[in-house]
């Protein structure tokens, strides 16, 4: 197995030996699958109640919290996600819309590809509080 040079630190007599070694696919790119799948099947769990003390409010209440979670680098993700072939299920079954999944996202992360303005202009001419930064941005003007 490749390793780098270790990482020797001396101090007051003392020697502690760092070993550095490089192991291929254990990274955080091999959970991110496992943790995108995870909050899909959630997301998608709590959609498809069909009970009638489960509304749409209740729903909405449920992933409210669950989006909440989700910290900036991740709602980052899964902006890109769902604009994948393997994530556009968030966007074609509609949870982003419906749930307002990204309401959050930071818009200065989001500096390629498809601008989130762009993306979901629909949604934002549909609501234009579809996200935060623009509900801010109205209430200034």
């Amino acid at each position: 197995m490749p390793s780098h040079k270790n990482l020797v630190v001396e101090h007051n007599g003392k020697k502690a030996v760092f070993i550095q070694v490089y192991q291929p696919f254990t990274g955080h790119g091999t959970k991110i699958g496992h943790y995108f799948r995870h909050l899909f099947q959630t997301v998608e769990y709590v959609d498809r109640q069909d009970n009638p003390l489960f509304t749409e409010t209740i729903k909405y209440s449920y992933l409210k919290t669950l989006r909440a979670q989700l910290s900036n680098f991740e709602q980052i993700i899964l902006y890109y996600n769902s604009m994948s072939l393997l994530g556009n299920d968030w966007i074609k079954k509609e949870y982003i819309k419906k749930y307002k999944l990204l309401i959050n996202l930071p818009l200065s992360f989001a500096d390629f590809g498809i601008e989130p303005e762009e993306k979901f202009k629909d949604e934002i001419k549909a609501d234009r509080d579809f996200f935060d930064w623009n509900k801010l941005k109205h209430a200034l003007s």
